[in-house]
């Protein structure tokens, strides 16, 4: 495997990809043991970010900490002198291994740093958990570090089936895109075949596309322009609720007590919880089918201008035989209607009793509308009358007078005597809807024959279905009649309503004139005050310019201040950092001194003092560099020697390889003779001899006799 086989590629080779720098395996060689640590320190601030640290003045506890919760010792204790091998001279063979084993991983590596942020656990002395309270609170955080193991599971689950589906989605967007695209690129080619011997094409196609792009634009203001009416009428009407509610919590709070307004709370919470449960799905059901229509609409291939030019071309022609049709069907009608005069005669004596008949059924609609109406006020009055009827016998024991029996017995004749007449209505009505009923099934069963004589004679002359698209046109007819008398009713009662509303205003400006009085009085004592305010206001903006104007000054100067205070404290820092690198140098040199006269312990156990390190490592750099001149004189000596030896060898090779070639062909032939059995030994063609040993064929080169 690579990375095993060269971790130090493979690490200067991640190191580039995450940290983006320019690193080269000599670069990375020459790296002091502070600089690798820092290396190591970044790499584990990609990890973890509160792991950020400069090496030289933090200690190395978090990194120890870190690779620990990393498992980086397998759940083992941190070997002894770890720490001091990190801080050694030398020690690239502990920094290498943690590089390698951690840019391998990286991603993982991640995920378990943000995990164990949650899961790390926490080591409590044994004597402190006799304690209730803690005892508690630590099974409460095993109790979230579970549910903490469920809900992460739980969602890189959800993850990874949404990444899953958003895969299987953009695969189905690519194959429609595509599909799309052929048959775009088709119509492209056919249009270019139609177009190649068109003059001035290009300025065709470019007023095309800028026509295009004018409609798109056109579209896209268009729909704008809807969003912003929407957004206004949906404005407008909370503006509306708003002002609605406002007036009522005026009205509410002047007239009406603490128990009115939570009983009208509790109308308008019902009333929201019925919009809620009822209205809301209802628009929900309808805005998701709407939403499904237009997806498949969507969905289906884009109509060209050629395919909308043939349906509106087929939509006329179909509307020219229609107009041809209904002609025919009115002169086979109108010849008819003079041959026979009574098919015409019935047809409108039908068409007469079916809405005559469809008045009536309105009538006994409002009939019983009204009945009932009457009904329930009958009721609701009869409950009220019981109610008082016990009141006064409970409060007036003694029965009724003969004056109030005499109007109990009046006012109930007369109802008795409005419900008789209103019931011997209703059972005439019935009766003379039975009778039209009947009449009309009669006149539908002597039509029946006509109308199947008519469909075979539109049938004959190629005008099928006239009649019924002319009674549909009459029964248009009809309709927009009907439309047009509810039209006048309500242009009616809205002008009455014109009128009522108009007699309100004037009473209530009548109401209101003593108070409008008092308004203007108001008005001008308002007046007077803000004549007054506006005065003093303006002194007060005058001093509060100069009072502005004068801290504005003051956070200036306080401002400069702080900068010179800054920029000397950033000196003071700067000096005191040459003072310590000054002071470290003259202590370099002061052991250096120390070393060299034989006093102290000595940098090393091998090197008294610098000098004999850096003496010993340019001895072993010019013994290096006298090696590599020897091999390269060596080299350049035996190169001819060389050479030869290589193409010695490489016509050895060739000479083999047809050896190889020519046994393989005399082995398949010696095959075919014996029967598939080889001898165990023969002579090959050039002298050579092959012989069996074990289950190996051995072939010897240069056999002499």
């Amino acid at each position: 495997m690579e990375n095993s086989s060269e971790p130090v590629i493979f690490i200067v080779k991640k190191l580039n990809e995450v940290f983006g720098s320019k690193l080269t395996l000599v670069d990375f060689d020459e790296k002091t043991n502070i600089e690798l640590l820092q290396i190591l320190n970044n790499v584990l601030a990609e990890i973890d970010k509160k792991i950020k640290a400069d090496v030289r003045d933090e200690p190395l506890v978090k990194m120890i900490e870190m690779l620990k919760m990393l498992k980086y010792f397998n759940n083992k204790a941190v070997p002894d002198m770890f720490e001091a091998g990190l801080k050694a001279e030398e020690n690239k063979e502990i920094i290498y291994p943690i590089l390698f084993w951690l840019l391998e991983n990286l991603e993982n590596h991640k995920k378990r740093a943000y995990v164990a942020r949650f899961l790390y656990p926490v080591e409590i002395p044994a004597e402190y958990m006799q304690d209730s309270i803690l005892a508690e609170k630590f099974r409460r955080y095993k109790e979230l570090q579970q549910e903490f193991k469920r809900a992460h599971k739980a969602f890189e689950e959800s993850r990874a089936k949404e990444n899953s589906n958003k895969l299987q989605e953009i695969k189905a967007d690519i194959i429609a895109f595509e599909d799309e695209k052929k048959q775009l690129q088709a119509k492209i080619e056919k249009l270019q075949k139609l177009n190649a011997d068109t003059a001035e094409f290009e300025a065709l196609l470019k007023a095309t596309e800028a026509l295009r792009l004018q409609q798109d634009d056109d579209a896209r203001l268009s729909e704008n322009a809807n969003k912003q009416k929407i957004a206004l009428r949906a404005a407008e009407e909370r503006k509306f609720e708003a002002t609605q509610r406002l007036e009522q919590l005026k009205v509410g709070s002047s007239t009406s007590s603490s128990i009115a307004l939570l009983e009208q709370l509790d109308h308008q919470v019902q009333h929201l919880r019925q919009k809620v449960h009822r209205e809301l799905p209802q628009q929900v059901h309808t805005k998701k089918v709407q939403i499904n229509k237009l997806a498949q609409a969507r969905a289906q291939p884009q109509r060209s201008q050629e395919d909308i030019n043939e349906i509106s071309k087929l939509c006329q022609e179909l509307e020219t035989k229609n107009k041809a049709q209904k002609a025919t069907v009115d002169n086979a009608v109108k010849k008819r209607s003079k041959s026979d005069p009574k098919l015409a005669t019935s047809r409108q004596h039908a068409n007469m009793v079916s809405r005559k008949l469809k008045d009536k059924m309105r009538d006994i609609d409002r009939l019983e509308q009204e009945k009932n109406h009457i009904l329930n006020d009958l009721d609701q009055r009869e409950t009220a009358f019981a109610v008082q009827q016990q009141v006064l016998n409970a409060s007036q024991p003694q029965q009724m007078t003969r004056e109030q029996f005499k109007i109990f017995g009046a006012q109930l004749r007369e109802k008795t005597k409005i419900y008789k007449t209103l019931k011997s209505q209703l059972a005439d009505l019935r009766a003379e809807a039975v009778i039209l009923h009947r009449t009309e099934h009669i006149l539908t069963s002597q039509v029946h024959d006509a109308d199947e004589f008519l469909a075979q004679l539109e049938h004959r002359r190629g005008i099928a279905g006239h009649r019924a698209c002319r009674e549909q046109l009459e029964k248009t007819a009809e309709d927009i009649a009907v439309v047009d008398q509810d039209k006048e009713r309500t242009l009616e009662d809205i002008s009455i309503t014109v009128k009522k509303i108009t007699q309100q205003l004037k009473e209530k400006k009548k109401q209101l004139a003593p108070q409008i009085q008092n308004l203007k009085e108001v008005r001008a004592i308002f007046q007077n005050f803000e004549s007054e305010f506006l005065s003093k206001k303006a002194a007060y903006d005058k001093i509060a310019v100069g009072l502005d104007v004068e801290r504005q000054q003051l956070e200036k100067d306080c401002n400069h201040a702080q900068d010179d205070a800054l920029q000397e404290e950033s000196r003071f820092h700067y000096l005191n950092c040459l003072i310590a690198m000054a002071q470290t140098t003259i202590q370099r040199v002061q052991d250096e001194d120390t070393w060299k006269s034989g006093q102290g312990r000595g940098l090393l156990p091998n090197f008294r003092c610098y000098e004999q390190l850096y003496q010993n490592k340019l001895n072993q750099q010019a013994a290096f560099a006298d090696q590599l001149r020897k091999q390269r004189a060596d080299i350049e000596q035996n190169q001819h020697i060389s050479t030869q030896q290589r193409e010695l060898f490489s016509s050895l090779k060739t000479l083999l390889d047809a050896k190889v070639a020519s046994l393989s062909f005399n082995q398949r032939s010696i095959d075919s003779t014996h029967g598939g059995a080889l001898p165990s030994t023969f002579q090959s063609f050039d002298g050579g001899q092959a012989f069996q040993v074990g289950n190996a064929n051995v072939f010897q080169l240069g056999v002499s006799a």
